[in-house]
């Protein structure tokens, strides 16, 4: 006795000691799940993948909260001047003290018109700033801390979100949902444990046994997670309080009622305790056995989250231990005193709705089977079995991250919220320009995935195609080009073919004007020389002075008549040089209008020669078209005939000029000559004169013979002068109509070829309008200049990395980012753009889907492929269990199909409590798994009170189940309400998932203690035993 007392106390010390070390030991719990309780998924799946090739385009920022702020005019009018200039300012003074917050980028939604329509809202009641922020500046908690004294307002309501902040504020609100939990369990056990055994002793004691488990369990997992980053998250500490709590409080009913009714046959409490332990103690061993062994099972799984809960069977483990170990201690302790004030000592009573269901199973089990499945059937085809990944709805409704989220959806598209992204990375630079084309027509299949709202890529920045950079416009372009280099071609044949006209017309006109020029300074030079012989006469006769008057008057006669004809001739070849003047003048204009016109096509030859040139650079697949090389040809060809008449153009024009400069030298002469004839009438005014005055001036007309006589002279010489510069001026144009011929001839044949040239033009364009039509046409080209430009690099910047490698294109989608539809949509986009690279350059690039769908796509397809291999082993390995204690092989089979129909209508009345009274008629998409893992280890913790009791009631197997079940029935009625009201206390949390998981579990803890254990169990019991009996008989007339 003394040893047995030692050794209880020897429990007690090693306890303490234990529970003060792990108190002491306990890390933040709250810390321990935002730095160790992320989700993470497979480092193969899509999501995964592409978040790593994001890390890596951020380069030296490192990793980054993404964080959203949110500007709201909340009378759902448009922001105001003022509201639009305090914003500014708000992103003003955080670039400012850009480096202190560790912002590594803000956009301003009020920057450019693309960017405003993408981040403000269509009724301008809202607008958007996106900015990161370095993850190495601290938690998201204190970046959140940072921002807001900058961000508060007055006129407008401001909220900061973000999917970090999303996650934060989730397990905030766990947190907080825990420690409800936790008073709120503790709260009703102790109320339960006083109602069941009218004792406050006995609540204490079970919850110092269930307390010292819960901490020292806390404390190793938590050294697990800091030292050998054991699976946890912020469900972990949730489970292991329900499950402890609840399953202790369930094991020490067991205890305490067992040990109670020992009290009630023995008198030594040292053989009552022993006794105890030898029975209920066995049964709590198997029962946490088989605990253990289904949430041990949880760490094979390939989802650290649903690894998490593995940790459950480190803290079943240090129940049990503690139990069989501490229990002990109080009972030799307090004896009977331990259920005070109660001095009745008598086991718990039997359970009379347990005798009657089961009595009546057994009775008419196939009756009974039948009523069973009239109940569940309508149930089980009521279930839906849709789940959400819709992290929103787990946070409180008062974190300003979730109302910035819910802001967001009602104001924008629906996919603006959360946009998925698709990451690709080449061994190759993806700024080059067939890098690019691969870009823009990945970009364009991923936009016609339906679901799709909209893509932003490297081509196209702003979501929308920039048409100038796409063959079928560039062609359009050429094409306009070429008709106007076309029409140019038609004015220049048209003046060409004028010119060829004017100068066929007048050549020879020409020639016979400057014949008759020559002809009329002839004659007048025959009139000067008989004009010289008059006045050599008249001078004569003025000489001799004897000639009389007679004689003068004859000679001035002569002189009068001489000087007429001299007058006539000069008139008459003055006016022959004046029409000579004109058209010459006419003809010098009109060739050199011959010749500007000539320039231009020439000029408009070269472009369009330039233009054939570049497109075809440009467009390298057509350099092989008839077409296109047919016109390519005509052109250069009449560019070379053009070069030649240019040539002879010049040289004509140069002619030309001589013969010009020859006729004005002889007009100049002839000017000389009119002016000597009007000296000469002078002349001969004065000798008129002097006749009549012959008397008194004699000397006066010699004098003005003289003169006339030297004049006389001068006007040969100018009428010599005269006519060989006109037969010079002959010579030229003589000359200059073989040139002219020659140009003609050149003209007609220009005029010939830029019919030609105009035809091909036309071919030309007619097939460049039936390539921009077409739709081979609609692939991306960006110039050499334009991928150069600072504008469209900065606009590469936000798509592409630093080191040119990695691309990624943003997708709006049109479907709630949260929903299946979501999901659905994200691997259409990933087979898409899987196909679409396929048989290309970029065949061999990595490509993966990122973003909250597609992290929930790969969430629901882990999650899925992990329940069915979770769920078969955890069922295998309880069956087991059941069968090396049982000794049998249908009961295990008979319980574990019994747990698996009441898993399914529990979760399909789940869902229906849940639309009804959540208002989410989907479940949380991880319910369905821990509901499985609880009910599993919850439902076979019963069974093996009922299959223990079962084993130790004597009698045949029927009378057997149905004394066991009316016996251990209360128990089993009792356990389930503790445990059931365990699982309520989850429901303060506010936690949708932690309700739906209560719900799940409370109502399956129903069904299984009034239903499927006392019911379905026994009547599969009874068919089978009849099964047996029916086949002895035929066995033995065999």
């Amino acid at each position: 006795m003394k040893t047995f007392r030692t050794n209880r106390w020897t429990a007690l010390i090693v306890w303490v000691l234990i529970s003060v070390l792990a108190f002491f030991s306990l890390p933040d719990l709250g810390q321990l799940v935002r730095d160790k309780g992320e989700i993470t998924l497979p480092d193969h799946v899509q999501s995964i993948v592409a978040s790593n090739l994001e890390s890596e385009m951020n380069g030296d920022q490192g990793s980054t909260y993404d964080l959203i702020l949110v500007f709201d005019e909340e009378s759902e009018v448009a922001l105001s001047d003022d509201q639009v200039a305090e914003i500014e300012s708000i992103i003003q003074s955080l670039k400012n003290e850009k480096e202190d917050l560790g912002i590594t980028s803000i956009v301003n939604p009020f920057e450019n018109p693309e960017i405003k329509e993408q981040l403000v809202s269509e009724d301008g009641s809202a607008a958007l700033v996106q900015m990161s922020v370095r993850q190495s500046y601290g938690t998201i908690d204190e970046v959140r801390e940072a921002i807001k004294p900058f961000v508060d307002s007055d006129k407008m309501d401001v909220y900061v979100t973000g999917s970090d902040l999303i996650a934060e504020d989730f397990t905030k609100t766990t947190e907080d949902g825990i420690k409800k939990t936790e008073i709120v369990a503790v709260v009703f056990i102790i109320l339960v444990l006083i109602v069941v055994f009218r004792s406050p002793i006995v609540p204490v004691v079970s919850l110092i046994t269930v307390g010292v488990s819960y901490l020292v369990s806390m404390a190793i997992i938590a050294g697990l997670v800091q030292h050998v980053d054991f699976p946890f998250s912020n469900f972990t500490q949730v489970f292991l309080i329900v499950i402890l709590f609840g399953v202790g409080t369930d094991y020490n009913i067991l205890l305490y009622t067992n040990f109670k009714e020992e009290l009630s046959r023995e008198a030594n409490v040292t053989v009552a305790i022993k006794n105890t332990i030898r029975s209920a103690g066995k049964t709590v061993f198997y029962s946490g056995i088989a605990v253990f062994i289904g949430f041990a099972t949880l760490g094979l799984a390939d989802f650290s989250f649903y690894q998490s809960t593995s940790a459950v069977a480190v803290g079943v483990a240090i129940l049990i231990l503690v139990l069989i170990t501490l229990n002990p201690f109080f009972m030799s302790i307090l004896g009977k005193k331990m259920f005070w004030p109660s001095k009745r000592f008598v086991g718990h009573g039997d359970s009379r709705l347990w005798g009657f269901l089961a009595s009546r199973s057994v009775l008419r089990p196939v009756v009974s089977l039948l009523l069973v499945a009239v109940f569940i059937v309508p149930i089980l085809m009521l279930s839906k079995g849709n789940v959400h990944y819709n992290d929103l709805l787990e946070v409180d409704d008062g974190y300003s991250s979730k109302q910035g989220i819910q802001l967001i959806q009602d104001k924008f598209p629906s996919g603006f919220s959360s946009p998925a992204s698709l990451v690709i990375q080449f061994d190759e630079p993806l700024d080059t320009q067939s890098m690019l084309t691969e870009l823009d027509q990945l970009t364009d299949a991923v936009g016609k995935v339906d679901g799709v709202a909209e893509v932003m890529s490297p081509t196209r920045p702003t979501g929308e195609k920039i048409h100038e950079l796409y063959i079928n416009d560039q062609t359009n372009t050429v094409g306009t080009g070429v008709d106007e280099a076309n029409g140019g071609a038609k004015e220049i044949r048209a003046g060409l073919f004028e010119a060829e006209q004017q100068l066929s017309e007048s050549n020879e006109s020409d020639i016979d004007h400057i014949q008759l020029l020559i002809d009329g300074t002839a004659e007048a030079y025959q009139g000067s020389i008989a004009l010289q012989d008059a006045v050599s006469q008249i001078a004569s006769g003025v000489s001799e002075g004897a000639n009389g008057a007679a004689e003068i008057e004859s000679g001035v006669t002569s002189l009068s008549t001489n000087l007429t004809a001299v007058s006539a001739a000069s008139t008459e070849l003055y006016s022959v040089y004046t029409q000579i003047e004109s058209g010459l003048r006419t003809f010098s204009e009109t060739f050199t209008g011959a010749v500007a016109l000539f320039d231009q096509g020439m000029q408009n030859m070269t472009a369009v020669q330039t233009a054939l040139e570049e497109f075809l650079n440009e467009n390298p697949q057509l350099a092989s078209d008839p077409a296109v090389i047919e016109a390519l040809q005509n052109v250069s060809g009449e560019a070379e005939q053009m070069n030649q008449l240019s040539a002879q153009l010049s040289g004509a024009a140069q002619e030309l000029e001589q013969a010009l400069t020859a006729f004005r030298e002889a007009n100049q002469s002839l000017n000389q000559v009119n002016q000597s004839i009007n000296e000469l009438n002078a002349g001969a005014d004065q000798l008129a004169e002097g006749t009549r005055q012959l008397q008194g001036a004699l000397k006066n007309g010699a004098e003005g013979a003289q003169t006339v006589e030297s004049e006389t002279g001068k006007l040969g010489a100018g009428l010599s002068q005269i006519q060989s510069g006109q037969e010079q001026l002959q010579s030229g144009l003589q000359d200059l109509q073989g040139q002219m011929n020659v140009l003609q001839e050149g003209l007609l044949a220009s005029t010939e070829g830029l019919d030609e040239l105009s035809a091909g033009l036309e071919n030309a364009e007619h097939y460049l309008g039936e390539v921009s039509q077409s739709t081979s046409a609609e692939r991306f080209f960006v110039p050499g200049d334009v991928l150069e430009s600072d504008e469209f690099q900065e606009a590469l910047t936000m798509y592409l990395s630093d080191d040119k490698h990695t691309a990624r294109l943003t997708i709006i989608l049109e479907a709630d980012p949260f929903s299946a539809e979501a999901m659905d949509v994200v691997r259409e986009i990933q087979e898409t753009g899987e196909a679409t690279v396929k048989g290309t350059v970029l065949e061999d690039s990595i490509m993966a889907v990122g973003g909250q769908s597609a992290v929930n796509a790969d969430l629901r397809d882990v999650a899925n492929g992990d329940f069915l291999f979770t769920a078969t082993i955890m069922l295998g390995a309880i069956a087991l269990f059941l069968m090396v204690i049982t000794r049998s092989i249908h009961l295990p089979l008979f319980i574990v199909g019994i747990l698996a129909v009441t898993y399914y209508t529990s979760l399909s009345i789940t869902e229906m409590i849940s639309g009804s009274l959540f208002g989410v008629s989907e479940l949380s998409w991880n319910v369905p798994f821990f509901g499985f893992i609880l009910l599993m280890a919850i439902g076979v913790d019963y069974s093996i009170f009922l299959l223990m009791s079962y084993r130790e009631t004597e009698g045949d197997p029927l009378s057997a189940i149905k004394r066991a079940s009316r016996h251990i029935g209360g128990v089993i009625i009792s356990a389930a309400i503790i445990l059931g009201g365990t699982f309520a206390a989850l429901y303060p949390s506010g936690v949708l998932t932690l309700m739906q998981v209560a719900t799940l579990v409370i109502v399956g803890l129903f069904l299984l203690s009034i239903l499927f254990l006392p019911v379905v169990l026994p009547a599969l019991m009874s068919v089978t035993n009849k099964l047996s009996r029916w086949a002895r008989p035929s066995k033995k007339e065999e």
